[in-house]
């Protein structure tokens, strides 16, 4: 049910902002290819609430590209990635990431659009700094505890999301059956203690 993958990101023109989130209004991260969205960016880039409606046509199986995007950024010869998890549904590739750099952020992006089939690329991005470090086992324990919760509500059990938490902010990314599954969902997310806001990527199939 869940596809996590260890991925990356790129091709971002605005300064990465270290530091949290208290103090002044954060650059926007332009990207420079019409086909990838950008989002602002703190400590994370804010997600939309909803996946884009399919195209008419599909040229490459999402499975396809989710492995061919992790086969690149395992092997990308730069730089061992913190975190990259990817999901993709009809061309359009979800990354949620924690890098140390801007450099980082930049090839991760690269590499994923330069993936055969891939029509657009959305990021949810962390970056780590002294003041917010990533603690792998505390994310996973968090991650843990709402993927079990979420197994023991019955609408839910056939959903297919992706849920990361990184510096207290639980990503969901994945498809719902309808908006009361979805509001449960982050309702699920937002009750865990190590989760401060819910960013959520979901598709509303009915």
């Amino acid at each position: 049910m869940k596809r996590f993958l260890i991925l990356s990101l790129g091709l971002i023109s605005a300064a990465i902002v270290s530091g949290c989130a208290a103090g002044p209004i954060m650059p926007v991260l332009q990207v420079a290819n019409t086909a990838v969205t950008g989002y602002r960016l703190a400590n994370e880039l804010h997600p939309p609430k909803r996946i884009d409606p399919s195209p008419n046509e599909l040229v490459v199986n999402d499975q396809s590209i989710e492995n061919r995007t992790a086969e690149l950024l395992r092997n990308n010869g730069r730089f061992e990635f913190l975190l990259v998890r990817a999901h993709a549904h009809r061309g359009q590739v979800f990354l949620v990431g924690l890098f140390r750099n801007r450099a980082e952020a930049n090839l991760a992006m690269d590499l994923t659009k330069s993936v055969r089939g891939v029509r657009k690329v959305t990021g949810c991005f962390f970056l780590e700094t002294e003041d917010a470090p990533y603690n792998r086992d505390e994310s996973a324990m968090a991650e843990e505890r709402i993927r079990d919760s979420l197994a023991q509500e019955k609408s839910l059990q056939d959903s297919d999301v992706d849920i990361s938490v990184i510096q207290g902010s639980a990503v969901l990314v994945g498809t719902v059956e309808n908006e009361l599954d979805r509001d449960r969902l982050i309702s699920l997310a937002r009750a865990e203690n190590e989760v401060l806001t819910v960013k959520p990527y979901l598709l509303v199939s009915k």
